[in-house]
């Protein structure tokens, strides 16, 4: 199962922009992103269909209320583990999307993008924050001014690998 989200809830923590580039005359300007999101801990299946197993369980050593009720593993496996867990994973040729709310040429469309530096926090109740970092080139120079507006602010997003081109084209 690929790494995806459509629409995600999460906030922009950090964003850095730069337009220097060596050896490059006038090159297309860079954005990286960091972006933190809470889900629900049956989403590390995208990473690994048996991380879920290893980071969560059901103690019998704790009291759940009624919220925790509805998750059948919300414990934290392993508190004493330093987190977050960094993830090696990258993904390269990606398409990492900030939707602003009007759809369609409101939304900030970073293809050719790489992801990579996951980090993972199981907290106790059943969910996961999920960190990664985002870098690509801006879609156009009002992208900069936007990110700005964004930063340390919630937005939902999408992230998935671009399609593999049609080899008959």
């Amino acid at each position: 199962m690929p790494i995806e989200f459509t629409e995600q809830a999460a906030k922009l923590t950090a964003t850095e922009t730069d337009k220097k580039v060596v050896g490059v005359q006038n090159p297309d300007p860079i954005a990286q992103l960091d972006i933190e999101m809470n889900v629900e801990s049956a989403q590390l299946a995208m990473f690994s269909p048996t991380l879920r197993s290893m980071l969560f369980h059901l103690s019998g050593a704790v009291q759940h209320d009624l919220a925790d009720q509805a998750h059948d593993a919300p414990d934290v496996r392993f508190p004493e583990l330093k987190y977050p867990l960094k993830w090696e994973h990258k993904m390269e040729d990606a398409i990492f999307t900030i939707h602003r709310g009007l759809g369609g040429k409101s939304d900030l469309v970073f293809d050719k993008a790489v992801v990579k530096h996951f980090g993972l926090t199981p907290k106790q109740g059943g969910t996961v924050a999920i960190h990664f970092r985002v870098r690509s080139t801006t879609p156009n120079k009002a992208a900069f001014g936007a990110l700005a507006d964004l930063l340390k602010t919630d937005i939902a997003f999408s992230l998935a690998l671009a399609p593999d081109p049609d080899p008959d084209e």
